[in-house]
């Protein structure tokens, strides 16, 4: 019986075959579609919202500089309006959220999406029909980007079906959500519970030599980071970041850094699962980028055996000294409509066995 919540693989296969979902890839992941860049992009004077009732093209009209020409990178510090090579025409009912890519955040690539008379980023209403663009800024590195890159992800949903405090607690003790050095944490042992249904995952800065990755600055930067191109030197755009003596990693205001939780995560097929900021009470520091986490993460053969999340941390104001198991993010599950006919790891993933802070799909291994 079909229920309320995320829609999964085979209701977006159904859509793109009704002619709902427009220069979609033929390969859906198991509760998100992949969006990817198209061939119009132009620099703006800076990242912005239509107002309500506004398209995108008069958005662009007031605040685009120049027609930018794919073939050059994007700049750090600059905001780039993309147009995506997807369009949606959403049944009555239906609703989007989008989020970057894992592949977007892990090097620095903020991307927001925008969509005609939306004043809210990342956000497809109930019904939309029309076109999606990027904004797009990069922070450290100069980026290249190519018609077909896959920036972003996008989930659909007929209801919001987030786990409250009761139904988080029941379905913990069901499915033991988490994982440390293998064993399921019973639940009055999460690091973060504020009473909401959302868990926390703590900074890991032991389990591993390197525990973390620096962007280097923009004068120490040698290449371009082509985003279509695999086996870039990590040595380019990133130092390592060994074990700290004692437990402590100093962040170094408005740098980026890589590093990885030490609770590992499972999410069973009838679940999704995003990862959320951390309250601002806890630290003064971005935690992610990217947040979608797809039905089967953690799983092996049917089984959870749980996997680590990386996160894209950047301190801002001031440095900040993060302890070892320090609370990082937190996650939300949400019911899906039903289980996905594929899971995570059975659709061209490429983080399914990632140990520790592992930099993007970009980068051969260190």
């Amino acid at each position: 019986m079909r229920k309320a919540g995320a829609l999964p693989i085979q209701d977006m296969e159904e859509m793109v075959e009704a002619g709902l979902l427009k220069g979609f890839p033929k390969q859906l992941q198991p509760a998100s579609a992949d969006i990817s860049v198209a061939e119009e992009a132009y620099r703006v004077r800076g990242a912005a919202l239509p107002r309500p009732g506004q398209s995108i093209e008069e958005l662009r009209d007031e605040v685009v500089m120049f027609r930018h020409n794919l073939g050059q990178p994007l700049e750090p510090g600059a905001t780039y309006l993309v147009k995506t090579a997807q369009s949606v025409m959403l049944p009555k009912g239906i609703y989007g959220y989008l989020n970057a890519k894992s592949s977007s955040g892990r090097n620095d690539l903020h991307v927001r999406v925008v969509a005609d008379r939306v004043s809210s980023y990342d956000t497809l209403p109930h019904g939309y029909h029309g076109d999606i663009w990027f904004m797009i800024s990069s922070g450290h590195f100069l980026v290249q980007i190519s018609p077909g890159d896959q920036l972003s992800q996008l989930r659909f949903f007929d209801r919001d079906t987030k786990l409250d405090e009761t139904e988080m607690q029941i379905a913990y003790q069901k499915y033991g959500f988490l994982r440390r050095s293998g064993n399921p944490i019973p639940y009055e042992d999460v690091p973060v519970t504020e009473g909401d249904g959302m868990l926390g995952l703590t900074a890991d800065f032991s389990n591993f030599d390197v525990v973390a990755w620096r962007a280097k600055t923009l004068e120490q930067q040698v290449e371009v980071l082509v985003f279509n191109k695999r086996q870039h030197s990590p040595s380019g755009f990133f130092d390592p970041i060994e074990k700290p003596k004692d437990g402590r990693l100093v962040l170094e205001n408005g740098r980026f850094y890589i590093f990885a939780t030490r609770e590992a995560v499972c999410v069973p097929p009838e679940f999704a699962c995003e990862m959320v900021a951390i309250d601002h009470r806890r630290g003064e520091f971005r935690s992610h980028y990217a947040g979608f986490i797809d039905p089967g993460w953690g799983y092996e053969n049917g089984k959870p055996e749980g996997a680590i999340l990386v996160l894209e941390v950047r301190p801002f104001g001031r440095n900040e000294i993060i302890t070892e198991g320090a609370p990082v993010c937190r996650i939300s599950y949400e019911r899906m409509r039903e289980v996905p006919r594929a899971l995570y790891g059975e659709t061209g993933s490429h983080y399914v066995s990632q140990m520790g802070p592992r930099l993007s799909k970009h980068f051969r291994a260190a």
